[in-house]
Formats: structure tokens, sequence, C-alpha cells
């Protein structure tokens, strides 16, 4: 039986991931869109290399998933667009997206494009201090601190898809933030 409060928590515009088929994020976007839907659907640059040629190129910063804002008893209709697989569930219940995660990947994709800020999609990452950045195009961010590849990297994890940003981070930028249950 669907209680009062759980039927208002679901009239709520929430963020929530979409799984998709394989390379078809871009068609996904466009249905929801064009279905009234608010999608959030994170690109990076890359320079592919073909034998010929190198040529720049949008690919999505999540390969198989969009972000989606809606209150989730519109769920049917977007599961319903093109290439749509799923809503990405954890424990049975559908993974809600915080509005500062949109925002972190968004301050990161901008300090991409702006200050050329080294962006590498990672899997759960789950070591290291937790630490803020203190200067530069990503300041107030937190994340983890860890080491991938011998160079300092900031981890910010999002949690509702079990997959992580790292963004290279000089040492000297970042302070470490103390608990406050300790």
């Amino acid at each position: 039986m669907i209680t009062r409060s759980q039927k208002e928590r679901e009239e709520i515009p929430r963020w929530y991931t979409l799984a998709t088929k394989s390379r078809h994020e871009k068609v996904v976007k466009e249905g929801l869109e064009l279905k009234g839907y608010e999608i959030y659907l994170p690109l990076k640059t890359v320079i592919k290399r073909w034998s010929d040629r190198k040529k720049k190129v949008e690919e999505p910063l999540f390969k198989g998933y969009v972000f989606v804002k809606m209150p989730y008893r519109r769920r049917i209709p977007a599961l319903e667009t093109e290439g749509v697989v799923r809503v990405v569930m954890f424990n049975g219940r559908p993974g809600i997206v915080h509005e500062s995660e949109i925002s972190a990947i968004k301050q990161i994709l901008e300090a991409n494009r702006r200050h050329g800020v080294t962006i590498e999609t990672i899997e759960g990452i789950s070591v290291g201090d937790i630490v803020e950045v203190t200067a530069g195009p990503l300041i107030g961010l937190r994340g983890q601190y860890t080491k991938i590849k011998n160079e300092n990297r900031l981890v910010i994890a999002i949690d509702s898809i079990g997959k992580s940003l790292a963004v290279e981070v000089p040492l000297d930028c970042v302070t470490r933030v103390i608990p406050k249950n300790l």
C-alpha cells in the first residue's frame, strides 16, 4: 500500500539515472527532450584517431547513462523512450542523483573546457582523505584525494551510478576536511 508521504515524494522532481543501450545516449537525450523532460547528458571532448586523420568528437562522460529530472511517477513514458533500458536502482530503490553531484559534474566539465583540467572517468574508489579544493577553477569542490598513475587526483563520487570522476589537482590546492564527529 502506498502511503501519502510516498505519493508526495513521487511528485517531487529529482534527478534519476537512466541506463541506455550501448551508444544510444544522444538518441535517448533527444527523445526525452521531445517528451518535455529535463535531461543532462555530460559530454567530454576527445580526440579520435584514425589511420588517416584525427578529429575532435564529443562523447558521453558516463557511457550508457543519462540523467533525467522528473517526478518518479513520470518514469513510465521516460522508460518507453527509444534506447532507454531502465532506471538505475540501488537496494531495490531508484537511485536519486543529488543536485550537488550534477553541479560538481558541470563544474568539472567547465574547468576542463576553460582550463584544460584533465578528466578521467573511473570506477568506485574508496580510499584516501576527503579534501576540499582551496584554489583554482574547482575551488569549493570536495572529494576524495588519491593517486592514479603517480598523479594527484581529486575524486568526485557520483554514488547513484557507482562511478567517479578523477580530476588532476595540485596537492597545494587542497586542504583535508576533518570529520565533525571526531
